[in-house]
């Protein structure tokens, strides 16, 4: 184990740290734009349900760019390779969940063009 320490401690991680926080920035807010209001986009009626959804997204999406803010103001600080490992599960996450809510929204649109020509 202590050779893949050295290995993680020889590589400057920062861009790695930047790039994942960046991106989980832009796809936590782009995936709050589609659940915002559609049905497909996974909107519920429960208020609560969806405030705290939006919520937890603004909480995730200021607190990655936090990061980015501590990594620019500490230079010589380095991320943790367990901490990168999370911020990309955060982004598999959320380009998942995307897709995933792209993809019934399809399904929904075809749903009811399909719906349209049978009336």
């Amino acid at each position: 184990m202590s050779s893949v320490n050295h290995f993680f401690e020889a590589i400057d991680l920062r861009g790695v740290h930047w790039a994942a926080s960046f991106i989980g920035t832009l796809l936590c807010i782009y995936l709050m734009q589609l659940t915002r209001h559609s049905p497909a986009g996974g909107a519920v009626k429960c208020m609560t349900v969806n405030g705290l959804r939006r919520v937890s997204l603004w909480l995730l999406a200021l607190s990655l760019l936090w990061s980015i803010g501590y990594m620019d103001a500490h230079p010589t600080w380095q991320p943790w390779p367990p901490d990168l490992a999370a911020l990309l599960a955060f982004d598999i996450f959320l380009s998942s969940a995307i897709i995933g809510i792209y993809l019934k929204q399809r399904e929904y649109r075809e749903d009811k063009a399909a719906a349209r020509l049978t009336s």
